[in-house]
């Protein structure tokens, strides 16, 4: 598993992110897992909720996504700022994505 460091972020999001990253990982690594498994029979939008309904406050659930496998989602600290949790079979990592411009 690892967290990396995402620039332009400030240390506070950095923080929540990485406070809440271990037991995300158990849960994502279980919904990836099964996934494998599964996704033949059971529907995607049940992962995609799933995924939702695991990220704590101040967190904000913006997609899911099945390659990679995991989600996008912002932080109510870092607005503007889009953030994604990946896994694969050999590791689990977030990073920043983009920067919403303001209209």
């Amino acid at each position: 598993m690892t967290a990396c460091l995402s620039l332009n972020t400030s240390p506070a999001g950095i923080a929540l992110i990485n406070r809440h990253f271990h037991n995300l990982a158990d849960r994502f690594g279980y919904l990836f897992t099964r996934w494998q498994d599964e996704r033949g029979y059971e529907p995607w939008e049940d992962y995609a909720k799933a995924m939702a309904d695991s990220l704590p406050p101040g967190f904000q659930f913006v997609k899911a996504t099945k390659r990679p496998f995991g989600c996008q989602f912002r932080l109510d600290i870092e607005p503007g700022k889009l953030y994604a949790f990946k896994i694969s079979d050999s590791c689990f990592l977030w990073g920043r994505l983009a920067t919403v411009k303001k209209s």
